[in-house]
């Protein structure tokens, strides 16, 4: 072990001299903190540049095995200060939470850059690394999101807390990671919808990105091993909506806008329209404007025996399909144009559910597209008592298919296709359809469009009407404009 030197230390215990480590630009002493004393290193680098670290350890008076543990441990801390600084680095080491939030960083100016060469015409430059970033193609806002979310969700509350505030990356271990994991089932657990595989294999990439790029600051390192759950998708399954739970849904919402005169019954209403929209069209509900159905996505076409077919193009997962939608949906669109118009909100507008106003004091202007329906669901489920569940808007997706495969209207093939998804998707998800107990409730909650037009005040469906009966004559002869289309068989 090295000699004992007479140097006055910065906040040095005098009556306990410092121990050279080896060479005259390290030593450990002991100082005095709040009547408590430990050992300390100081070590002096190129440039006169001065550390002074704790070394974290209790002083032991005539304690000399204390003596040397506080010896060996200054030594091993002092070599790894001077790497790195030879390495550029700076020499206090960074937790994993640092560098999560300097890989924000660097996610969102990549994405801003690909923004910017969008809106001045340019092809977007900046992809994302494999040694990175953990995968291809460029950043973007959906990527970005990812990010944002696994962060806010589970990585900063877990690695925010104590012992990992503070403990260097490099240091991180399985046994850490095995905590983490524990902990977030844990999280999950409390949550009205646990996070699904998908999602937790989403904030694993994530936080390999972040090893990845603490490696690529210079930082050496083994990161540790980070598994995703397996893919058991029939556990994954989300439960479907029956016939009466999604009728509830249906009325609870409609109840919220019987009479449209304030913000929120506004919003009610679109959300009823949302709801129809998922379920005669099978997508996946969108979470963010990146994935926000626009108008210009919305066709209109014949088939060979001159009937009306609606096709809505789909990006969604990195997979671009086209989705069909039932002929109810029609009834969807006109509802959403009338009501739009009455706000002065013009036919021409991007998206299909746009802000029917203005929301200061969250930046939200008339017209801008919403980004998700998330707290209109939220309190759904809080009121209709389904807290605690497992229904999510993915419900009524997989209410769509079951219809759809229930009244054999398409083979599982062409069903996956227009989906978006897989067939093993298709078959494991929702073979649990038995047609003898399911056939009645899925089929009889199809409403023959063709059957009723809706009567519209001030710009909101207010009820449906029996197609060519005398109400409907009569409705329309006096305030056309009130129908949403003239009888078939109608003259003056």
């Amino acid at each position: 072990m090295g000699h004992k030197i007479d140097q006055f230390m910065p906040s040095r215990y005098t009556k306990v001299p410092p121990i050279e480590l080896g060479t005259s630009n390290a030593y450990i002493f002991v100082r005095a903190h709040n009547d408590k004393l430990t050992w300390a290193l100081r070590l002096n680098l190129p440039e006169k540049k001065q550390v002074v670290r704790s070394l974290k350890m209790p002083y032991k008076p005539d304690d000399r095995k204390s003596e040397n543990e506080a010896y060996n441990k200054g030594k091993e801390l002092a070599e790894n200060i001077r790497r790195r600084f030879d390495d550029g680095l700076p020499s206090e080491e960074p937790s994993l939470l640092d560098f999560a939030i300097q890989f924000q960083e660097y996610a969102s100016e990549k994405t801003l850059a690909n923004q910017e060469l969008l809106t001045t015409g340019k092809t977007p430059a900046y992809k994302k690394s494999k040694d990175i970033d953990g995968g291809n193609g460029l950043w973007n806002k959906g990527s970005l999101s990812t990010i944002n979310s696994a962060l806010d969700n589970v990585l900063s509350p877990f690695f925010s807390r104590p012992p990992y505030d503070k403990k260097p990356i490099h240091k991180i271990n399985t046994r850490d990671i095995a905590e983490f994991k524990n902990w977030r089932e844990g999280e999950s657990a409390k949550r009205d919808e646990p996070y699904a595989p998908a999602t937790i294999s989403r904030q694993n990439t994530v936080l390999r990105s972040i090893f990845r790029f603490a490696q690529h600051k210079g930082e050496r390192f083994i990161p540790p091993t980070i598994q995703n759950p397996p893919q058991e998708l029939r556990k994954r399954r989300r439960p479907e909506f029956n016939k009466s739970e999604y009728t509830e849904l249906l009325n609870y919402v409609r109840g919220k806008y019987k009479h449209v005169k304030t913000s929120k019954q506004r919003y009610a209403y679109l959300y009823y329209c949302y709801l129809e929209t998922l379920e005669h069209t099978g997508i996946r509900p969108f979470q963010n404007i990146n994935n926000a159905i626009r108008m210009r996505d919305i066709k209109r076409k014949q088939n060979a025996n001159g009937n009306l077919m609606l096709l809505l193009e789909r990006n969604e997962k990195n997979h671009i399909y086209t989705a069909t939608a039932s002929q109810y949906w029609v009834h969807t669109l006109e509802r959403l144009k009338r009501f739009y118009e009455s706000l002065g909100i013009t036919g021409d507008r991007e998206y299909l559910f746009v802000h029917p106003e203005a929301i200061n004091n969250r930046g939200i202007n008339k017209g801008e597209p919403i980004n998700s329906f998330n707290s209109q669901w939220k309190t759904a489920k809080k009121r209709l008592g389904w807290l605690g569940q497992g229904f999510t808007h993915y419900s009524i997706r997989h209410r769509y298919a079951g219809k759809r495969l229930m009244n054999k209207d398409v083979n599982p093939l062409d069903l996956a296709n227009v989906m978006g998804t897989s067939l093993a998707m298709i078959s494991e998800i929702y073979q649990h359809y038995q047609v003898e107990q399911h056939y009645d409730e899925l089929v009889a909650s199809e409403i023959d469009y063709r059957d009723y037009v809706d009567v519209y005040k001030g710009g909101i469906r207010v009820r449906g009407v029996r197609k060519d009966s005398d109400e409907h004559l009569e409705i329309w002869k006096n305030t056309p404009d009130k129908l949403e289309v003239p009888p078939s068989n109608y003259s003056e």
